[in-house]
């Protein structure tokens, strides 16, 4: 594959990195053969009971394995990894960035750039991480086939329990923004299963003591007569499931509404849904984005860059939240938009965030904002605009 000295020179770099205490990660990708389970290698330093290491995350389609090297154990991993088992690997380093591309002839092409990150992470292990949502006696978990009887996650829910825990983290860390009085309405809108519904009613009411009177709205019958007969037997009281849509349900007292992975215009609804109702915080997190797509797909044509189609959908889901985020601006809300979750565990990682505040003084400079992006752009309306009255 790669030519023996050159391969080696180049993790002799590496390895001077590793020993230096310069590495911030490592990425091994793109598997030579796709059928052998291993789907990615991530490394990152860490600190075990005084000693440097790297710590090597093995991720299967199931399950994860991770295991600890000093620097010279870890410069031969990578290079075994590097010729048997992946085409890339990128590594992240306080001095520079370097990407290493091997096509299937065994041609490979090397890539140097400024560095990403200017410090290393917290690297150590010896202090206990804060589990928002513990999995020991925790009943909804096992109901929901998270944890097995005994609480452990279950190796193939892994990336989900990641995600419920990442949830309830940004949740809190919002929620210490926004001034509630009790009880607290929320309103999940899609629930789905209720894995996230499940741990937030559980975090604010056993974590947080509030007072919480919580609803997930979700179309499909199975699923909400099971979400009421798992509230039920967790002894969750003031947790209901309800069957409808988002334009449909009557929300009633909303202080915090909930919209995670709503396909397409369904955001907007549940963004619409909350603005309406003035709810102090509004979390989505989108899901699809065809409505703006199709019009810039009409207007843009020709376009060195929208010609391709990832970019063209990277650029449209780009579109679409920003002028999400202006118009809830314009309405009174400051909001965020941020990574929810590693693209490592899933791919629909953006979140929007919404905190209202009152209507802001410079709505019209929003306003020509929202213009300039459309005109440019050959945007026609946005969706979320044709929910508002007069608009």
């Amino acid at each position: 594959m790669i030519a023996k000295p050159e391969k080696d020179r180049i993790l002799d770099e590496v390895a001077g990195w590793l020993k230096a205490k310069k590495v911030v990660r490592i990425t091994l990708s793109r598997p030579v053969h796709k059928k052998s389970g291993l789907k990615n290698v991530y490394v990152r330093p860490v600190r075990i009971r005084g000693l440097d290491l790297y710590s090597f995350t093995y991720r299967h389609p199931e399950r994860d394995e991770v295991k600890n090297h000093d620097p010279a154990v870890s410069r031969e991993k990578i290079g075994g990894l590097l010729e048997h088992v992946f085409r890339n690997m990128h590594v992240y380093t306080l001095e520079q960035d370097l990407e290493v591309r091997i096509d299937k002839n065994g041609t490979y092409a090397l890539k140097t750039s400024a560095p990403s990150f200017t410090s290393l992470p917290e690297v150590s292990h010896d202090r206990k991480k804060k589990r928002w949502i513990t999995t020991a006696d925790n009943r909804y978990l096992r109901e929901l086939g998270v944890t097995d009887p005994a609480g452990r996650v279950i190796p193939s829910k892994a990336d989900k329990f990641r995600q419920i825990q990442k949830f309830v983290e940004i949740i809190d860390g919002l929620m210490e923004k926004v001034r509630l009085k009790q009880p607290v309405h929320v309103t999940d809108m899609g629930s789905g299963k209720g894995y996230l519904t499940f741990a937030l009613y559980d975090h604010l009411v056993h974590n947080r003591n509030m007072d919480v009177r919580m609803r997930g709205v979700e179309q499909r019958p199975g699923l909400v007569a099971e979400g009421d007969r798992i509230a039920a037997a967790t002894g969750f009281g003031h947790l209901e499931f309800m069957q409808g849509s988002i334009l449909d349900h009557e929300p009633g007292p909303l202080d915090v509404l909930i919209a995670l992975h709503a396909c397409d215009t369904a955001t907007d609804d549940a963004i619409f849904m909350g603005m309406q109702s003035q709810a102090s915080l509004i979390l989505t997190a989108p899901c699809c984005h065809k409505q703006v797509r199709r019009d810039m797909e009409k207007n843009t044509a020709g376009s060195p860059v929208l010609d391709y189609g990832i970019l063209m959908e990277r650029q449209a889901e780009i579109l679409t939240d920003a002028i999400r985020a202006l118009i809830m601006n314009y309405y009174g809300y400051e909001t965020q938009i941020f990574e929810f979750v590693s693209t490592e565990h899933t791919p629909k990682n953006v979140m929007i965030s919404g905190i209202y505040k009152g209507k802001p003084a410079n709505r019209e400079s929003i306003l020509e904002e929202i213009g300039r992006l459309k005109a440019h752009y050959g945007i026609q309306q946005h969706y979320l605009e044709t929910l508002i009255p007069g608009s």
